[in-house]
């Protein structure tokens, strides 16, 4: 089990809209990213950005280029059978929590 809520894009690209959208060719697919290292992540104040490190299996934030990779997987047409999903790109961060 997951400790994050689903957000509103996982349920959306898990339901209906998939199967709605999929005869016009359109794919409904989702990437569920876990904390990232970015600009505005580096000006958080105190050790708070810190906090991002340690919370996944590599023990690291991850890069906005990773997360940049798997969208470019689906966006690709090696991803084109890939649809109604949601994809983690967390790190792996779920098996990080304490059992």
């Amino acid at each position: 089990p997951t400790a994050r809520p689903r957000p509103p894009w996982e349920l959306l690209a898990r339901c209906h809209r998939a199967t709605e959208f999929g005869p016009a060719g359109v794919r409904v697919t989702a990437v569920s990213p876990g904390p990232v290292r970015t600009e505005a992540a580096e000006a958080i104040p105190g050790d708070r950005a810190a906090l991002m490190d340690g919370t996944d299996a590599h023990g690291r934030a991850g890069d906005p280029g990773e997360n940049a990779g798997v969208v470019s997987f689906l966006a690709d047409p090696a991803g084109s059978y890939v649809n109604g999903a949601v994809l983690l790109a967390d790190g792996g961060e779920p098996s990080a929590l304490p059992a």
